[in-house]
């Protein structure tokens, strides 16, 4: 239930088609059409947005509203937000900022402590056009706003502009569940258009238009995932909890990415989806939990972010240390790059288009209205099956290993994915641990997790260039050059995992 001080809300960005379409799909609901106009602010240093504060100057037709945002309650494709608005004098031109109209809220906090009015100045601008009206659905009230405009900022004197299309579904009262079931309606096919859940505010994009930098990439930390879980916590609600979690740090990411579709939100949104996924074997190792079509959705989500994810390490990594090293003329080299360059391209495209696509845009409601559901039937805590469940990720990882120098490509590949898992599985257990060691544990593991990679990558990079390779001479010579880098990789690995393997478990300690 949403209170007057609480904006809970589910946003749709139009990725397809025309949003007078979406419509149709909206049923028989009475929408009024208003221009809004609104300007940003905050001091030169970005302190409100420092910490995660929002301050807005909005003109709704004939009204003036001074609103502040704060940050989210926890990553959510639904977020809750704290939101104070107050009505200014109306006015035709734009009336000052009133500061002291805001009673108990954040900012009140600042200006005690010093931050002074006159410091705030504007960031950016929105002009909006906004269809909007009432919705009922269930026992819950719902304003679903079409919202199609641009953003404003100037930068270094150059205008600076990027268009707005999307549908906001905002909770007046009710349950979170029903934003979900309607955005599930707008998104099935058959209306002419293609929406797929949106995280990023009107304000983070107005900030990376302002400040020139973009959309950062939502970063999957461990920790981020770990502080979300207790030991007492039932693990069927602890998977919701990462669930949740992390599904919001891939719909962060593929925010940026349809946008500006650089090699870091991939990352971090195929990070994310390792994460979910190690803690669904954890959780629901027989799954009886998540429904199978769920998990096969995260498995095709992750496999197409992945083969990006490939190319990218192959033109920025690998491939910069063959040619450094490797006998190659200068035009094979250029033909080369420029041929791994088209195949991150078209892997990169595929990648937008996976998280532009209906199929994306309905598993991540379908999750996120299963993470926010209850569980089916009580489990143990988390605290109690941690050991075990990391005790057989260990033991799968070494017997697996034994004689690793002896072994061959596919299955040194399966030891790096029972590394991964362990990591994984660690990183997020840890704080349900009764004994000390973990991040000692976690740093050796790392080290290990890299020098795989890097045999990966080499692996991948000989696989993948092969087909792009100009001349013989040069496939020879990536030949060569994977035959001097794989021995050293496959000997300090085994190191590590004799290292790892003598290791006291710190599960095992108390």
């Amino acid at each position: 239930m949403s209170d007057t001080n609480t904006e809970i809300e589910l946003k749709l960005a139009l990725v397809k088609g025309r949003l007078a379409r979406t419509r149709r799909a909206i049923g028989d609901v009475h929408l009024e059409e208003t221009a809004i106009e609104d300007v940003y602010f905050d001091t030169p240093d970005a302190s409100l947005r420092r910490r995660g504060l929002v301050l807005r100057l909005r003109r709704d037709g004939d009204r003036w509203l001074q609103t502040l945002k704060a940050a989210s309650n926890g990553h959510s494709v639904v977020p809750v937000r704290g939101e104070w608005e107050v009505a200014l004098p109306a006015r035709k031109s734009a009336p000052a900022l009133d500061l002291e109209r805001f009673e108990i809220t954040p900012l009140r906090v600042l200006l005690r402590a010093g931050l002074e009015a006159d410091t705030l100045v504007p960031v950016f601008r929105t002009r909006i056009s906004r269809q909007r009206g009432i919705l009922v659905h269930g026992s819950s009230q719902i304003e679903v706003a079409l919202d199609r405009g641009e953003l404003r900022a100037r930068v270094e004197g150059r205008k600076r502009r990027q268009p707005v299309a999307e549908v906001e579904l905002e909770l007046k009262s009710g349950r979170p569940q029903d934003l979900l079931d309607v955005g599930s309606a707008l998104v099935k096919p058959g209306h002419g258009v293609t929406l797929v859940p949106a995280l990023r505010s009107k304000a983070e994009r107005g900030y990376g238009l302002a400040a020139r930098d973009g959309l950062g990439a939502a970063r999957a930390s461990a920790s981020g995932f770990a502080r979300r879980l207790t030991a007492e916590m039932a693990c069927a609600q602890a998977l919701r909890e990462v669930i949740r979690h992390g599904l919001a740090l891939v719909v962060a990411n593929a925010d940026a990415l349809r946008g500006d579709p650089a090699s870091e939100h991939v990352h971090q949104a195929r990070v994310a989806l390792r994460r979910m996924r190690s803690a669904i074997r954890s959780f629901d190792p027989y799954g009886e939990d998540l429904p199978a079509r769920l998990g096969k959705g995260l498995h095709w989500l992750a496999q197409t972010l992945g083969a990006a994810r490939d190319w990218d390490v192959v033109v920025e990594q690998t491939l910069p240390a063959f040619l450094s090293s490797a006998p190659v003329d200068d035009a094979d080299q250029r033909r080369l790059q420029r041929a791994a360059r088209r195949e991150q391209a078209r892997a990169t495209k595929q990648a937008v288009a996976a998280v532009s696509s209906r199929r994306y845009a309905r598993l991540v409601l379908r999750l996120a209205s299963w993470s926010m559901g209850e569980a089916a039937a009580a489990t143990s805590g988390v605290g109690e099956t941690a050991a075990s469940l990391l005790e057989q990720a260990a033991d799968r990882l070494f017997k697996d290993a034994r004689s690793f120098s002896h072994l061959g490509q596919a299955k040194r590949h399966r030891v790096r994915i029972h590394a991964k898992r362990l990591r994984y599985a660690l990183d997020l257990l840890a704080p349900s641990l009764p004994g000390r060691g973990a991040a000692d544990y976690i740093e050796a593991l790392a080290a290990l997790q890299d020098t795989l990679g890097e045999l990966n990558d080499a692996s991948v990079a000989l696989a993948r260039l092969a087909d792009a390779l100009p001349a013989a001479d040069s496939l020879k010579a990536l030949r060569e050059w994977f035959d001097r880098v794989e021995p050293a990789l496959v000997a300090r690995a085994a190191r590590q995992l004799n290292a790892l393997d003598r290791r006291p478990r710190p599960w095992s300690i108390v």
